[in-house]
């Protein structure tokens, strides 16, 4: 494959970058001030508050060093916005400033990335991190009228509160979620994605991501060194289920994967697909052995709580299949017609085939 030469249409101004979907500005620091959604004609940040305000917290839990964070580890909050140099780069995806700042014995270095056809405002980051009991979030608030977000679990979502009106509430410091939070009322929202960091602390109209620990318990070097991981900001229209988040969200954290072909007789087909879905909303996550050796197993599930018809098409012949339980036993046969299968997954259900 010989790359293309393109020039990207994403610009760079001075402490500013834009393309056909957003218009971002930055202060001295180049953290961002302002973010403007061009497709939704709105401001996405409340007035006066900054975007990928990275902070950070004193952390002495009272016990459970690396496991543990305290009810107290918002009482002393540094703003990490040394700032060591900024200089824009551009290549065939899209544009962006590489921003180097430091931090005690810790430099952090981020390409803030924008691209021609995706809507999303991407931070990859490298830090070189030597401090200890530090707490580092990423902030990102939201003009959103909501009391709800929602995270990113295994086959499906969950709801949280982002208020403190209850003990319960109060004591929830940090929350899990896989690949994104979202926070949304009912015309828009912003989701935070990453690949690889699971801590989120939504409150008010404000997501943290947590990004570095560095506990001394039981290990005393703990996160010290190399981090290497990219979280990125999708603004959107709409409620999550309206946005295009779960699908970015696996984009990020499972990237296209240029693999070299054996030399062989014969060509490869443009394009081939070992199984495709015909709706956005259906996730297929597994395709493995089946653990009895007999055929394949296909799991997949509904991610957007909504009844959903679908169609399963294979790239290979399919003498039978048979819709199984999570223990993939037989439930009842499918029928299929041309390599094709087609399903109706209730809101949020999992779903697990097998076919020969």
């Amino acid at each position: 494959l010989t790359p293309r030469a393109k020039k990207t249409s994403c610009v760079i101004g001075e402490r500013r970058l834009e393309n056909d979907f957003f218009l971002i500005e930055f202060d001295r620091t180049y953290t961002i001030t302002r973010i403007y959604d061009k497709r939704a004609c709105r401001e996405v940040l409340p007035a006066g508050k900054r975007a990928n305000e990275l902070r950070v917290h004193e952390d002495f839990p009272y016990k459970y060093d690396a496991w543990d964070i305290s009810m107290y580890v918002n009482d002393k909050v540094y703003l990490l916005d040394q700032l060591e140099s900024a200089e824009p780069f551009s290549d065939s995806a899209g544009a962006g400033y590489r921003v180097t700042r430091r931090w005690g014995s810790s430099t952090i270095v981020q390409n803030i990335r924008i691209y021609d056809d995706i809507p999303t405002i991407d931070f990859e980051t490298e830090a070189d991190w030597h401090e200890h009991h530090q707490l580092l979030r990423a902030a990102f608030p939201a003009d959103v009228n909501t009391d709800r977000a929602t995270f990113d679990i295994q086959f499906g979502s969950i709801e949280r509160p982002t208020h403190k009106n209850t003990p319960w509430d109060r004591m929830k410091f940090e929350t899990c979620a896989h690949k994104y939070a979202d926070l949304s009322d009912g015309g828009y929202g912003i989701s935070l994605m990453i690949d690889c960091k699971y801590g989120y602390d939504v409150h008010g109209d404000t997501v943290c991501i947590s990004l570095i620990k560095c506990a001394t318990h039981p290990n005393p070097d703990a996160d010290q060194g190399r981090h290497v991981f990219t979280y990125s900001l999708h603004p959107h229209a709409g409620s999550l289920a309206e946005s295009d988040t779960q699908k970015l969200a696996y984009l990020l954290n499972h990237p296209l994967r240029p693999v070299a072909a054996r030399h062989g007789s014969g060509e490869l087909p443009e394009s081939y697909s070992l199984v495709s879905v015909d709706s956005d909303n259906i996730f297929l996550e597994t395709v493995k052995k089946a653990e009895n050796g007999d055929g394949y197993i296909l799991r997949m599930y509904e991610a957007k709580n909504k009844l959903t018809r679908f169609c399963l098409h294979f790239g290979f012949d399919v003498r039978s299949a048979t819709l199984c339980d999570l223990l993939e036993r037989p439930v009842s046969e499918l029928r299929l017609e041309n390599n094709t299968l087609c399903l109706v997954a209730k809101p949020f259900e999992i779903l697990t085939v097998r076919v020969n």
